[in-house]
């Protein structure tokens, strides 16, 4: 999670990603009353790798995207480059997008970034301030509950919807001093907005409406109203803030966040209104304490439980009249 998303991103290259090698998740214990999100999210944490130049990193964000394909989603890896702010040094990175039924023209938009922190800058112990974190809940949280939500999508989406998974990269490759950060969302919301490149795929709508999820699994967060969003979008704000409160109401509170900069805010300048969820009060954040154990898998839950009301009940009364 960050708060400014600035500098361009260069786009590379786009691989379509196959579900016949699927990786399938760990599954949740017999008898576990945990949501389908919390044992991918322990799937997720095991492997790692998901920081900026960590070693297998590659074959994480293959993993990922065949957790989207495995579960039917058209999926493709979308390759570019973007700056550390810092030392100007080239990041390879990848954004994952995958579109459930991908042929129709009404559509919206889940998305969650996967990059873990590169460094532990908030951590109390300066020995660990230069390390990579896990990133259990800043980057795996949403992208759990956004996979474990596809397996549904033919249950819970309208049918002649569709539904655009972005799992985005460089989020987290900035700093507060000098900018950067949301390198994947600038990324995508760049190319929502130009003609396609050579390489890349033709022109597919600009969805609807957009949910980004961060940071969904501490189990004393509460989730707040981002003026970005409440600005963008104040119907869909209030609608997730109502099915929200009436499942778990110490957990949404209609009191205002503040302006955060995160994977929403180049949606909404891409013509996508969009509208964050996020538990920003995670004294874990940036630190090596940001761990798969001690994370909420009733908070998990409850995001999860969320979505899919909307989807089932509110979703098309957002629609615009499509399809």
């Amino acid at each position: 999670m960050t708060d400014l998303c600035r500098a361009p991103a260069r786009l590379l290259t786009l691989v379509l990603v196959s579900s016949a090698a699927a990786w399938t998740p760990p599954a949740a214990a017999a008898g576990q009353a945990s949501p389908e999100s919390y044992a991918i999210l322990k799937g997720i944490v095991k492997f790692g790798n998901r920081h900026a130049g960590a070693s297998k990193r590659g074959l994480a964000v293959d993993r990922l995207a065949r957790l989207l394909s495995k579960r039917g989603l058209e999926t493709e890896k979308v390759s570019f480059e973007s700056p550390d702010p810092r030392t100007g040094r080239m990041w390879p990175m990848t954004n994952i997008v995958a579109r459930f039924r991908p042929e129709a023209s009404c559509r919206f938009l889940l998305g969650s970034h996967f990059d873990a922190r590169h460094e532990a800058e908030m951590d109390p112990d300066p020995a660990r301030k230069t390390k990579p974190i896990a990133g259990a809940n800043d980057s795996g949280s949403g992208v759990a509950v956004l996979v474990a939500l596809a397996s549904r999508f033919r249950e819970t989406v309208p049918k002649g919807v569709g539904v655009d998974v972005v799992l985005f990269d460089g989020e987290e490759m900035g700093y507060p001093d000098v900018g950067g950060y949301c390198a994947g969302s600038r990324q995508f919301a760049g190319a929502l907005t130009s003609r396609p490149s050579a390489g890349t795929r033709t022109s597919l709508p600009i969805p609807k409406f957009g949910i980004v999820l961060d940071m969904v699994a501490s189990p004393k967060s509460v989730f707040k109203v981002e003026s970005y969003s409440q600005e963008a979008h104040p119907s869909l704000v209030s609608t997730l803030w109502e099915i929200g409160t009436r499942r778990m109401p110490a957990a949404f509170s209609r009191e205002r966040l503040g302006w955060i900069r995160d994977d929403h805010f180049p949606l909404i300048g891409a013509g996508v209104p969009s509208v964050l969820v996020i538990g920003y009060n995670d004294p874990r954040w940036h630190t090596a304490a940001d761990v798969f154990e001690g994370l909420s898998p009733e908070r998990l839950a409850l995001v999860e439980g969320l979505l899919e009301e909307f989807m089932k009940d509110k979703l098309s009364s957002f629609l615009g009249g499509c399809p």
